[in-house]
């Protein structure tokens, strides 16, 4: 399978929906109790997501590397400093498609980030749950007959 590593601009994106569903009290389609949870009590939101998603980074150029027996950090992190900068307006959806988008890109998964791939894993399994949640057609569907 190919590896690719997408631009920075998706991962300050990632940064700003992580953020947001760290703070998001209501359940909407932005909503992930996972995040929610692991930011409980974090003294700086900012600095913890910038962590993850640095973390998620970084498996994510090991992938590249192991994939094209590369050596080379192929990422300028230059890009990086600007979280709250997203290059399209912050939706649930595009943040999912995102956070699929670099899941799918990380194929190794050393000890050492497990809880931080088990935190992509689960955050995006909460937000395809939030999103169909707030359809008009999941909540006119019956809970029970």
């Amino acid at each position: 399978m190919s590896v690719l590593i997408p631009d920075l601009r998706i991962y300050n994106y990632i940064q700003a929906g992580v953020e947001k569903m760290a703070f998001n009290n209501t359940v909407d389609d932005f909503f992930s109790s996972t995040i929610h949870r692991h930011f409980h009590g974090c003294v700086d939101v900012g600095k913890e997501a910038k962590r993850l998603i640095l973390s998620w980074l970084d498996l994510n150029q090991r992938s590249y590397n192991k994939q094209y027996k590369d050596d080379q950090d192929n990422i300028n992190l230059c890009g990086m400093h600007c979280p709250d900068y997203t290059h399209n307006p912050l939706t649930a959806i595009q943040t999912l498609k995102y956070l699929q988008c670099i899941s799918y890109n990380i194929e190794i998964e050393p000890e050492e980030f497990k809880n931080d791939l088990q935190l992509l894993k689960f955050c995006i399994e909460d937000l395809k749950s939030s999103i169909i949640g707030a359809t008009d057609e999941y909540k006119r569907a019956k809970w029970s007959e």
